[in-house]
């Protein structure tokens, strides 16, 4: 898989040892400022430590059931806004950007760009659903829950400021897609990844234009640099495997009494690692009305999503086990 800070950086240091302590500073330097910001927001000491290793590692666990609905509190929610954007971003782009002290480089890479897009176009449309829909009194308040819900999901994070449940299905679903490949490769976050995401969209262009040129040499770039096509099969292996996995649980949640919203988007959300899905797995429930059978596969799903779901499968080939 190609690197996830700017694609021609193959390397960050020139030895793994101080990449990987450079990288555990940007990571503990994230959280201590991610601690202060809902110190200095209102939170208690505990929820402000808690909060900030859960957002920081874009992990979603809160100590209060409510989430961050307990506080209502438009400030520690932009903050809680702004370190979930940061951490869905490559860990490898930040290192870069503060090694070359060069914060032009997250414009520069293509991913990052992306990423910001992405977020900002799911914000937009949300909010337009949410207004003409009048689910709020006041404007601010509309956009202030579309922006908080939407990066907490995209992100797979996993927090939630409302009970989004009730918002139209429309809201609901775009969020949910969002989790699917919005983070950038190189984050904490899962799901397939805004760089696998951009290469399925530059092969699916790749192959329009083969099809009218059947004898045209077309290579497949990102950011000037060519991606070979044994990287690019890689990819598309990946994507079809992890859609593969989401439908045959999901029919398996179906078939074992789950409704389809409920199965889908647990299924969903395990895979991702965002946590909330819709209905019964909604974000003011949890998945604890599910049957042991249900939680067992809801688990496995968790696993494969957080260690690469071709790792996993890998596992269960014959050629693996040959001696």
């Amino acid at each position: 898989m190609p690197k996830s800070a700017p694609i021609e950086a193959t390397k960050l240091t020139p030895r793994i040892a101080s990449t990987a302590k450079g990288l555990w500073w940007i990571y503990m330097g994230l959280s201590l400022a991610c601690f202060v910001g809902y110190k200095l927001a209102g939170m208690s000491g505990f929820d402000a430590l808690v909060h900030a290793f859960s957002t920081v590692s874009l992990g979603g666990f809160s100590s209060h059931d409510a989430s961050f609905a307990f506080w209502s509190d438009n400030t520690i929610n932009l903050v809680c806004i702004l370190f979930m954007l940061i951490s869905g971003m490559s860990f490898s782009l930040h290192f870069l950007v503060w090694k070359k002290r060069s914060p032009l480089l997250y414009l520069q890479d293509p991913e990052a760009r992306a990423w910001l897009f992405v977020l900002a176009s799911g914000v937009l449309v949300v909010f337009a659903v949410l207004m003409l829909n009048a689910m709020y009194d006041s404007t601010s308040e509309t956009f202030l829950y579309a922006l908080f819900n939407v990066v907490s999901i995209a992100s797979t994070t996993g927090f939630a400021s409302t009970d989004y449940s009730h918002w139209p299905v429309t809201a609901s679903v775009i969020m949910l897609c969002l989790a699917a490949f919005s983070t950038c490769s190189g984050s904490v976050g899962g799901g397939i990844k805004m760089l696998r995401a951009l290469i399925l969209t530059k092969q699916l262009s790749r192959g329009f234009l083969q099809t009218l040129h059947p004898k045209a040499v077309i290579p497949l770039r990102i950011n000037r640099v060519t991606i070979p096509d044994p990287i690019v099969f890689m990819v598309l292996n990946f994507i079809v495997l992890w859609v593969a996995a989401l439908l045959t649980a999901s029919v398996l949640l179906v078939a074992s009494g789950l409704d389809v919203a409920s199965a889908f988007s647990a299924v969903f959300a395990c895979l991702t690692n965002t946590g909330p899905g819709l209905e019964k797995v909604g974000p003011s429930v949890n998945y604890g009305t599910l049957s042991a059978f249900q939680l067992w596969l809801c688990t496995f799903c968790m696993l494969i999503g957080r260690l690469e779901i071709v790792t996993v499968f890998v596992l269960f080939t014959r050629d693996f086990w040959r001696v």
